[in-house]
């Protein structure tokens, strides 16, 4: 049996290392506290204005509506080039951190 190879086409992320791709960046993305699992943005994030909304919800993981960060240039792709690359837009003045549980924490071991 022959297996077609598939190929994927990665835009507009925050690739440790590299990737090629149209709008993606190779740069610690500054979250609010990584090591404590808030995966917030802060204002000197690369990630901020970088995204693209082409095929992308108009909120993010929190429910804030995605915006445009007027203190940074508009780097993005589609009808609207201010999204945010990640699961959460940063609002200014708000803490929208995605709390992750380590392993181990609160009774999960990450396995089945």
């Amino acid at each position: 049996m022959a297996y077609k190879r598939r190929y994927s086409c990665i835009t507009y992320s925050d690739i440790e290392g590299g990737y090629a791709g149209v709008g993606n960046v190779d740069a610690d993305p500054l979250f609010v506290d990584a090591a404590g699992g808030d995966y917030g943005l802060t204002l000197d994030s690369p990630c901020i204005d970088a995204a693209t909304s082409e095929a992308a919800p108009a909120y993010d993981m929190t429910g804030a509506p995605r915006w445009d960060e007027r203190t940074v240039p508009n780097a993005g792709g589609g009808d609207y080039p201010w999204y945010d690359i990640g699961a959460h837009e940063f609002v200014r003045g708000k803490r929208y951190g995605l709390r992750v549980p380590r392993p181990g924490k609160h009774g999960h071991s990450g396995g089945q």
